[in-house]
C-alpha cells in the first residue's frame, strides 16, 4: 500500500518497497488527480521495474455508501466500477500512461465487462472533440487501454470474455476473491465451467491466459528481483 497524499513520499515508498522485493504497488482511488504529471516518476519507476500499479475497489478517498435508503446496496456495489472508470479516464486523458508506456495498471473487484465500452467512448471523444483535447496523445485512448490496462473478473465472465475481441485477452485476469461472499469460492470450478460453456469460441490458449498466464506475466517475479538489484545498485551509485 503506497501513501498517495504526497508525490515525493509515494515515490520514496515505491523505491523502498521495490528494494524489499514487493511485486505490486497498491494506489488509492478517489483522488481525482491522476491526470497530474507529478505521477510520472512513480509510473516511470513501476514501468522500469516491471511492477504493476494495482487499484482495489473501496481503497482510498471513495464513498462506498454513496446512496442510502431504498436500493442503496445495489447502487453502491454496482457503482464500484465507476471508480476504475474515473482512474483510467484520468490516466489516459492526462497523458500519464501515454508518457510511461511500460507502466501497467490492474483493477481488482471492479469487474471488467465495461472496459471495451470505455475505450471506445474515449476514442469517440478524443476524435470528436479534438480541438479541445489537451494534451495530445501518441496513441488513441483505446490503444493505451489495450497496451497497459488490466481488470480482474469473477462472476462477470460472459461480458468480460466478450471484451477480448476489442481490448485483447491480456486485459483479463480471473480472481476468486477468497474468502469474500461475493467471490467465487467454493464454487470457482463451477464458475469456470459455466464461463467455458457460455463462450464456446474461447480458445484453450485464451483460457490459460485468463486463468493464470496473464497474472504470471504481470507479476513476473523472477525478472523483477533481477531488475530490483540493478535499480538498487544504480541508486547506491548515484548516492
Amino acid at each position: 500500500m503506497i501513501p498517495c497524499t504526497d508525490f515525493d513520499d509515494a515515490l520514496a515508498e515505491c523505491e523502498r518497497a521495490a528494494a524489499k522485493g514487493f511485486a505490486a504497488f497498491c494506489l488509492w482511488e478517489g483522488l481525482n488527480n491522476y491526470n497530474d504529471p507529478r505521477w510520472d516518476p512513480i509510473f516511470a519507476l513501476a514501468g522500469e521495474l516491471g511492477i504493476p500499479l494495482v487499484f482495489h475497489t473501496g481503497v482510498g478517498n471513495v464513498n462506498i455508501r454513496a446512496l442510502k435508503g431504498p436500493g442503496g446496496a445495489l447502487f453502491n456495489y454496482t457503482r464500484q466500477m465507476n471508480d476504475a472508470v474515473d482512474v483510467i479516464a484520468q490516466l489516459v486523458a492526462g497523458g500519464v500512461l501515454d508518457r510511461n508506456p511500460k507502466a501497467h495498471i490492474l483493477f481488482a473487484e471492479h469487474s471488467a465487462g465495461w472496459l471495451w465500452g470505455l475505450a471506445e467512448r474515449m476514442d469517440e471523444v478524443y476524435n470528436g472533440h479534438a480541438p479541445s483535447i489537451s494534451p495530445k496523445l501518441s496513441r488513441l485512448p483505446s490503444q493505451i487501454v489495450r497496451d497497459q490496462v488490466h481488470c480482474a473478473l469473477q462472476n462477470d465472465g460472459n461480458s468480460s470474455m466478450a471484451i477480448r475481441k476489442g481490448i485483447g485477452i491480456e486485459a483479463l485476469l480471473f480472481a476468486t476473491d477468497y474468502p469474500h461472499a461475493e467471490g467465487t469460492f467454493p464454487f470457482s470450478r463451477q464458475v469456470i465451467d459455466a464461463l467455458i460453456a457460455a463462450n464456446p469460441d474461447v480458445s484453450t490458449e485464451e483460457l490459460v491466459a485468463v486463468l493464470g498466464g496473464n497474472a504470471a506475466k504481470l507479476f513476473r517475479r523472477a525478472n523483477l528481483l533481477h531488475q530490483v538489484d540493478a535499480r538498487r545498485a544504480a541508486l547506491l551509485a548515484a548516492a
